[in-house]
């Protein structure tokens, strides 16, 4: 009887503390789960502006803001490109190539030029991100890419037709080459970095 007895309380002590074993790892797991949440929610966050800026355009779109000024003529002499009127000589080189072939492709199709534009918008804080990985601690280099991307001034100039709209994503990537060049002097990337330089200096001459 007394056998039956101790069998009885072994059995349930070994459930209890089975049990007990069973709740903290769950506890742990669920801390370890919490943890891994908030070490990616910068980053979600990140990507989730990212898709936001994406699809600005298709909301206040560049083609709404044709009427006179700069905006406007920049889109009229792209569709001019290779017959420019007088007014072509003081626009930078290469933001003329690039809208005329915007036009050329999507065919004046607003959602095509959204998009284009829309990728142009989503570009800017990835490039600035991609240079603050390469000069500062992973951390900082996400805020520095989440402040960019959260900027107004910086998401509102991709409803107009203007050259920073190129100029600002291609100076971003003129910096990641050059902090990749220095720690990793190449020729092969110091012709890289030289070129995205040019591109830059031909978007906007006072660059």
């Amino acid at each position: 009887m007394h056998a039956i007895i101790h069998w009885f309380i072994t059995i349930k002590r070994r459930y209890i503390e089975a049990h007990i074993i069973c709740d903290l790892l769950y506890e742990e797991r669920k801390l370890s789960y919490q943890r891994s949440m908030l070490r990616k929610f910068p980053h979600l966050f990140f990507y989730a502006l990212v898709a936001a800026r994406f699809a600005y355009p298709f909301f206040n779109s560049p083609m709404n803001h044709l009427n006179g000024g700069l905006a406007g003529r920049q889109w009229n002499q792209a569709g001019l490109f290779f017959t420019p009127l007088e007014m072509s000589g003081i626009d930078a080189f290469l933001y003329q190539p690039w809208l005329a072939l915007v036009r050329y492709i999507s065919l004046d199709e607003p959602m095509i030029i959204n998009a284009f534009y829309g990728l142009l918008c989503a570009a800017l804080p990835v490039c600035w991100y991609w240079c603050a990985r390469e000069l500062l601690p992973k951390n900082w280099a996400l805020l520095s890419g989440i402040i960019i991307a959260l900027c107004p001034s910086l998401t509102t100039i991709y409803a107009y037709f203007t050259s920073e709209t190129l100029l600002l994503p291609l100076m971003g990537l003129a910096c990641a080459a050059t902090a990749v060049c220095w720690k990793r002097p190449s020729q092969k990337l110091l012709i890289i970095e030289c070129m995205v330089w040019v591109a830059c200096a031909f978007t906007r001459m006072l660059a």
